[in-house]
């Protein structure tokens, strides 16, 4: 799954396929004297086509299941009382999901809203060769933020 949100956390679009693949845009990269990446630009394969993406927030993942999604189902943000923060407010809807020994992921827009929360036992982060990104191994999962801002807590911190 390959998801864009605004700057306020709202889903632009979204692509369902089987193998993705993420990279710089080659014909865009530029390196700075330190072979660092300039380019923002980046390419999104997926089965024969190509979607070329820069700016707006990007989340890809396989195998997980992003609870945000799921939240926003049943709860209307607006709704809800800001002196609980939403954090704990998911927690207390999927606690026989999450597992006390877990960690949460909560991915969130460049302003800061929520736009992706998944959790798992094991929690890695990775540098990627691509600016801007960020790349996650969750439970053996692959998960890329692109343009994003990213906190990771450890479940049992919200059961209190």
């Amino acid at each position: 799954t390959v998801s864009t949100y605004d700057s306020n956390g709202q889903k632009i679009d979204q692509i369902k396929a089987k193998s993705v693949d993420i990279h710089t845009d080659k014909k865009m990269s530029q390196k700075d004297s330190s072979g660092n990446e300039k380019s923002s630009v980046i390419d999104v394969d997926y089965g024969h086509n190509r979607m070329i993406h820069v700016g707006s927030t990007l989340i890809a993942y396989e195998g997980l299941k992003n609870y945000e999604d799921e939240f926003n189902k049943h709860v209307n943000i607006n709704d809800q009382n800001k002196a609980v923060p939403l954090l704990n407010t998911m927690y207390q809807n999927f606690k026989n999901d999450w597992n006390g020994d877990a960690k949460v992921v909560m991915i969130r827009s460049q302003l800061g809203m929520p736009i992706a929360v998944f959790t798992g036992k094991n929690v890695s982060i990775h540098k990627s060769d691509m600016k801007n990104a960020t790349q996650f191994v969750i439970d053996g999962h692959r998960l890329i933020a692109y343009r994003a801002d990213y906190t990771i807590y450890p479940i049992a911190s919200l059961m209190k």
